[in-house]
């Protein structure tokens, strides 16, 4: 296989050819491609009047001489950007065409430069066309830097509803431009003559398009219009000077004839000209990015096809750095022609190509095809472009999407109609972002509500001290959070901080807990700071847990101090800040807590003591069951084999069990228990327990049933513990 690279991407020539699968067999392809080339072609040909009047607004006035220059220009500009983009392109139906995005800025810089030269027009010309060529350059090597630095993937970041509006806004700017180039600010025979059969060939498209879907049928009836009207041509006698005088097709005036600019004039170019116009150079550049981008995302969300968007830029980019060497005219991807070929079902490379062809032959011999095409038909094919987004990106998603991304889209068509594409889209941003804070405001930001009562830590301690958490745990309450913590949603928690229902007489302690917290700004940390101070100035104990990094970063740079000034504890998890409270709770109750600790308090003369040393092993896994430990003193670990190597599962302290569920099920140990500090456990062998049993009935009953009900317990609270995750 062949491999052509450009821009860092092997490509084939099978995916030069076509893009459909190979199994498809030659029968199959050959309609396609042919369709898709002479579908091109026709666009290619309908972009001859497009190009003058481009050529139009950019060449006018001192400029008009370079006006036949300057279509021959753009049309070379198409021509090279569609034939790269049929090659290279991950859209392979995509067209790459001058775009016009920037023509308002451009004109007027090119103007500027005119302006400031002195010589003859040829002078003039040569200064325009270096601020049409450096305009190019500029934008080719802005998207290139773009796609180099992997940036592309900005473009899916894009709010739906602002791809959709930027679509349905270039539907309607197509509309409307159209309109303007045959609007001369009255309404006589000869603009009806063309605006009534335009509307009425768009709306026949329209139909052929909805209800066929077939692009031989598109073609035909764009042939059947081109013929009709030239059957009619020759019936009334029109000759072509007069036909182009009234409108009806396209001609260029004989003062748009002179000599282009030679060498000599662009190199006697005084710099000091360029920096006049560099002002409207960087604006050019600065829209036609904006819009490079927004297009290839229109281009993706309409066809329904992921691509390498960096790729892409870089592709469009060097397109650019091509066309702008020879003074041609911004050049990418275009979304609403794509689109309208998308819509036909032709998926072929074979577009593009169709496309170049036409174009380059325009190119040299402009002023002699120009006038072939008529001007209702350039003007109806615009029209139908136009009105199909609108119709795709407005009407037919007014109940596919929410009212509010609705409005959105709506809005960004007022304001392009109103102060242009640009402004349309950063007012679009602005109107989605705020939608989005809005909305998100609204998602809760605590995740659950808790307290040491209903949620507990894997620290194990004797039966008496769990019953005096479980009646007085509302005295440690906790709220996880989630999400980004913004201005729009930290309202919420503090709202819920400051009503929490505490107990009487109990010192309170709230827990935060940060775990689902993706990221916080200045308005939260400000608002999270003044919260702790309240909370501490109340006498409540604040602890934040598992702080994520940026979060806590973002703390410490709004105060450095935030954590001392509050008086705030700050633990890495929930479960070492439960832990921590309820040693606290339950050493505020030392009263009620001083009473029997251990269980089965009366029977500990049947258990034998025995001293563990930190981190010796108390219980094997897989070992045989037969012995029961009671935690007296210090504390121990139980430990499970992850992937991740050995993991603490629970903590266990004074007054715990451990060990007898293998004692009574039979089973092998199944975790490893060690001594995490220098420790004593008193030990009931399986030999004692027979022994009582034999021996002393009354006893081995009384001890079978603390030992049941201390399992019992432990169930419970492995219960709660799983619920309140």
């Amino acid at each position: 296989m062949a491999h052509y690279p450009f821009c860092g991407i092997p490509l084939s020539k099978a995916d030069f050819l076509t893009s459909e699968p190979a199994a498809a067999g030659t029968a199959r392809k050959t309609p396609q491609r042919s369709q898709a080339a002479l579908m091109g072609f026709l666009l290619g040909i309908d972009t001859l009047g497009e190009a003058v009047a481009l050529a139009s607004l950019c060449f006018a006035g001192a400029l008009i001489g370079g006006l036949t220059l300057g279509a021959t220009l753009i049309l070379l500009s198409c021509s090279l950007a569609a034939l790269i983009a049929a090659r290279y392109s991950g859209f392979p139906n995509a067209i790459s065409t001058a775009q016009d995005a920037g023509i308002a800025p451009l004109a007027l810089a090119m103007a500027a430069a005119a302006a400031a030269t002195t010589g003859e027009t040829a002078a003039q010309i040569a200064a325009a066309l270096a601020v049409l060529g450096l305009s190019t350059l500029g934008t080719g090597a802005a998207l290139w830097a773009l796609g180099r630095f992997r940036l592309g993937r900005f473009a899916r970041m894009l709010p739906y509803p602002v791809a959709s509006g930027f679509l349905a806004a270039c539907g309607f700017l197509l509309v409307t431009s159209a309109f303007e180039m045959v609007w001369d600010g009255r309404l006589d025979l000869p603009l009806l003559a063309v605006l009534l059969p335009a509307l009425i060939l768009a709306l026949v498209l329209l139909v052929v398009v909805e209800r066929l879907a077939n692009a031989f049928a598109f073609i035909l009836t764009l042939m059947v219009a081109i013929a009709a009207y030239w059957t009619l041509h020759r019936a009334l006698g029109l000759d072509l000077d007069r036909a182009g005088e009234l409108g009806l097709i396209p001609h260029l005036s004989a003062s748009s004839e002179t000599d282009p600019p030679g060498l000599a004039d662009f190199l006697a170019l005084d710099p000091g000209v360029l920096w006049v116009a560099l002002p409207g150079v960087i604006t050019v550049v600065l829209i036609n990015v904006i819009s490079a981008i927004l297009n290839v995302a229109g281009v993706e969300l309409d066809t329904q096809r992921d691509t390498d968007l960096d790729r892409e830029l870089r592709m469009n980019g060097l397109t650019n750095l091509a066309v702008g060497s020879f003074g041609g005219m911004v050049s990418y991807v275009d979304s609403a022609t794509t689109a309208m070929v998308e819509k036909m079902g032709l998926h072929s490379r074979f577009v593009g190509l169709g496309y170049a062809v036409a174009t380059l032959l325009g190119s040299l011999f402009v002023a002699q095809l120009v006038p072939l095409i008529p001007s209702f038909v350039s003007l109806g094919m615009l029209f139908f472009i136009g009105l199909g987004l609108m119709r795709d990106w407005v009407w037919a998603l007014r109940r596919q999407i929410a009212f509010r991304e609705w409005l959105v889209i709506l809005g960004i068509v007022i304001m392009a109609a109103l102060f242009g594409l640009l402004t349309a889209i950063v007012v679009g941003l602005g109107l989605s972002l705020a939608g989005f804070a809005l909305e998100y405001a609204r998602s809760p930001v605590i995740r659950a509500r808790w307290s040491a009562r209903t949620r507990r830590s894997s620290y194990d301690r004797a039966p008496a001290l769990d019953a005096l958490l479980a009646q007085s745990g509302d005295a440690v309450q906790g709220l996880s959070l989630q999400g980004y913590l913004f201005f729009g949603s930290i309202d919420a928690l503090s709202l819920e901080a400051r009503n929490l229902d505490w107990p009487e007489g109990m010192p309170r302690q709230l827990i935060l807990d940060f775990t689902s917290v993706t990221g916080i700004d200045g308005a939260a940390c400000a608002a999270l700071d003044k919260l702790f101070r309240e909370l501490s100035a109340a006498g409540t104990q604040c602890t934040v847990t598992a702080l994520h990094p940026e979060v806590r970063h973002r703390l410490l740079v709004w105060n450095p101090d935030f954590a001392c000034a509050a008086q705030l504890q700050l633990a890495t998890s929930v479960d070492a800040a439960l832990e921590a409270a309820e040693t606290r709770l339950l050493q505020a109750r030392a009263a009620q807590a001083s009473d029997e600790t251990l269980p089965l308090a009366e029977m500990t003369q049947h258990f034998a003591p025995r001293a563990l040393a930190k981190g010796e092993v108390l219980i094997q896994p897989g070992s045989a069951g037969s012995d029961i430990y009671l935690l007296k003193d210090g504390r121990l670990g139980v430990y499970l084999e992850t992937q991740q190597g050995l993991s603490r599962m629970r903590s266990l302290g004074p007054g715990a069990l451990v060990g007898e569920l293998a004692v009574y099920t039979g089973a092998p140990r199944s975790a490893l228990v060690r001594a995490d500090e220098d420790s004593t456990v008193l030990v009931l062998t399986a030999a004692r327990i027979a022994e009582l049993e034999t021996e002393a009935p009354a006893t081995a009953i009384l001890l079978h049933r603390g030992l049941a009900k201390a399992i019992a317990d432990k169930l419970l609270r492995s219960n709660a513990l799983i619920r309140s995750l």
